[in-house]
């Protein structure tokens, strides 16, 4: 992977929180304020601190649906956005203190379900009777302590796509009417899932529900968030630097997944030699798998396509006599790098990108097809159909 022409980030955004060791960092880095966040969910929280700034710290809507993959920020975005509700110090740009008996609150209280401000609550564990119970006592009533001592209460129910048709029939209408009387205290209703046509089968639901949907972090994102990690660790907890090519390497095994990605990082951070400065791609271990493995594969995709036959059947050779190579990753690997690079090339205007994708349809069809269980006979095969469409 290429990081030439991404931009670091000069000013960290995120803040390590809680015990400086026995921690994960997933979980030390996690935003708690709007201006901490990063990629789509950076660009909904904006929209929601806007509503909250143009509304006088209210929330127009009853119920907002954070949708999109794991680890996306959808639980997250959740619990900021009770924060900037109900924070009794919080400043001009509704980012919450953090410092104060609310919010101290929310956030150790409220993923265990014994916070008044901040519910959450996992759906799949979820009965009928369950959300009928909940309507009854954290909605319709057992409000008298959010009216008292000021504030709003957001019920946050993960995996929202268990839940039934007459279970979000009974939560909407409840809220809105709540939101409709200026005695009662304010109650919303917040749900994540990663199955956004699951959980709006029903279209009726999405014309009363705010619909947030999260894409995946890009490779710009999960850069500046290792950057941001790496950073940290180093100026406060004396962690060795990283090199870029490490970075480089964690971002393409994570697959642009945030957990993954800062699973990978703590774990390469953590099994460093306390004497060692700079943590190079050669100290990471088998944490990032075996590196000498991609490379070939780098190399035999970059004879592929200058249709360098001596080079790509010498290096097929190579790995079939002298290394211990799997020929199930370099087949996947070819046809994920051809396909990829393909796709940039004709996003940027480029026509050469056909060429790419051409040679990995051939790869795949004559991998998928072919009748050898060997699986070195048939990258043979394949490689020689990749090779006859350069013509």
């Amino acid at each position: 992977m290429n990081l030439q022409n991404f931009k670091i980030t000069e000013d960290s955004r995120l803040v390590r929180r809680g015990a400086s060791t026995g921690l994960t960092l997933y979980s030390a880095y996690r935003p708690l304020r709007f201006k901490e966040l990063y990629g789509a969910a950076a660009i909904a929280g904006n929209g929601i601190k806007q509503s909250l700034i143009n509304n006088d710290g209210k929330l127009p809507q009853a119920a907002i649906a954070f949708t999109g993959f794991s680890g996306t920020g959808k639980t997250t975005l959740a619990l900021i956005t009770a924060l900037a509700l109900n924070c009794l110090s919080r400043d001009e740009d509704y980012e919450p203190c953090l410092e104060c008996a609310k919010c101290k609150g929310i956030i150790n209280r409220g993923f265990e379900g014994t916070d008044p401000f901040f519910i959450v609550k996992n759906t799949a564990k979820m009965k009928q009777d369950d959300i009928i119970n909940m309507v009854d006592h954290d909605i319709k009533s057992g409000t008298a302590l959010i009216n008292r001592r000021g504030g709003t209460r957001i019920i946050c129910l993960e995996e929202a796509h268990n839940l039934t048709k007459k279970s979000i029939e009974n939560l909407l209408l409840p809220v809105e009417n709540v939101l409709t009387s200026a005695r009662r205290a304010r109650v919303h209703v917040f749900l994540t899932s990663s199955e956004s046509d699951t959980l709006f089968a029903n279209k009726a639901w999405q014309s009363r529900i705010l619909s947030l949907n999260l894409s995946r972090f890009t490779s710009q994102d999960l850069f500046n968030i290792l950057i941001d990690i790496a950073k940290n660790e180093h100026v406060h907890n004396n962690k060795p630097k990283i090199t870029t090519s490490v970075l480089a390497k964690v971002i393409e095994v994570s697959e642009l997944s945030l957990r993954h990605a800062i699973t990978l990082l703590q774990g390469i951070l953590e099994q460093a030699h306390p004497d060692k400065d700079t943590i190079k791609l050669e100290d990471t271990g088998i944490i990032l798998g075996a590196d000498e493995d991609w490379d070939a594969t780098e190399t035999f995709i970059k004879s592929l396509i200058s249709g360098n036959k001596k080079s790509c059947y010498g290096f097929l050779k190579d790995a079939y006599i002298r290394h211990n190579i799997s020929f199930e990753s370099i087949g996947t690997n070819v046809v994920k790098k051809l396909t990829s690079k393909g796709i940039m090339l004709l996003a940027g205007g480029d026509p050469a990108g056909e060429k790419y994708l051409a040679m990995a349809r051939a790869f795949n069809s004559t991998l998928s097809n072919s009748l050898y269980q060997d699986r070195f006979s048939a990258l043979g095969l394949a490689t020689s159909a990749a090779l006859n469409e350069l013509g």
